[in-house]
């Protein structure tokens, strides 16, 4: 992006927060999808700005403003190696509990090995059920992650209801439901649901109030 007011907004607000950014740029995602995105790509010193040219164009200043917030939220709490580790301990609990479930059921349906190639469907199938039962609890970990780096957002940003207009327009463009089903949230939802961020949004915004 050429040097701008969004830019300067964006690059003023990384170094408030103790994050060096590069550059700003901006991506087409028009060509692939209507939906509206922001990320910070890179590490140390050599992070960009990633905007997508829909949130530019249906999007205050402000609005973009406290997207990014979210993003460098994720940045300062370290989100991408809690992430890596809580996944490689979900991973490894998930091989454990499908070796025991194999090795205890293998004889008794008729195969003679864990290394017998007929024996490879019946292992897919039970890595399948354990990471299908281990699923609301990686959820329920990115969604309190994703709540973290909201109210990091809120706690950096001048005006709580920039971060809640700009939630309600991106689950708008990107045909959000707002308030699902319990089941459906914990085994489909990676974010909290629209409903439940503008709701600590709004909350608050009553306290700083």
């Amino acid at each position: 992006m050429p040097n701008s007011e969004l830019q300067n907004k964006l690059l003023e607000l990384g170094n408030r927060c103790g994050v060096g950014i590069k550059d700003v740029f901006e991506i087409k995602l028009s060509k692939e999808t209507k939906k509206a995105n922001a990320a910070v790509a890179g590490f140390g010193k050599g992070r960009r700005i990633l905007l997508g040219n829909t949130l530019l164009k249906n999007y205050s200043l402000d609005e973009i403003e406290a997207v990014f917030a979210h993003e460098l939220g994720h940045i300062r709490l370290f989100h991408t190696w809690k992430i890596l580790g809580f996944g490689s301990i979900v991973s490894l609990v998930c091989f454990y509990l499908t070796s025991l479930l194999f090795n205890r059921t293998l004889n008794q349906l008729g195969f003679e090995n864990i290394y017998d190639i007929t024996a490879f469907p019946l292992l897919l199938l039970f890595l399948l059920l354990v990471g299908f039962v281990l699923l609301p609890i990686q959820n329920g970990y990115s969604r309190h992650l994703e709540k973290q780096a909201d109210m990091f957002a809120l706690a950096h940003t001048s005006n709580n209801q920039n971060l809640a207009s700009a939630l309600l327009k991106l689950a708008k463009q990107n045909l959000s439901d707002p308030s699902p089903n319990r089941l459906v949230e914990l085994f489909m939802y990676g974010h909290p649901p629209i409903g439940k961020r503008l709701a600590y949004c709004n909350r608050k915004n009553e306290k700083s109030n």
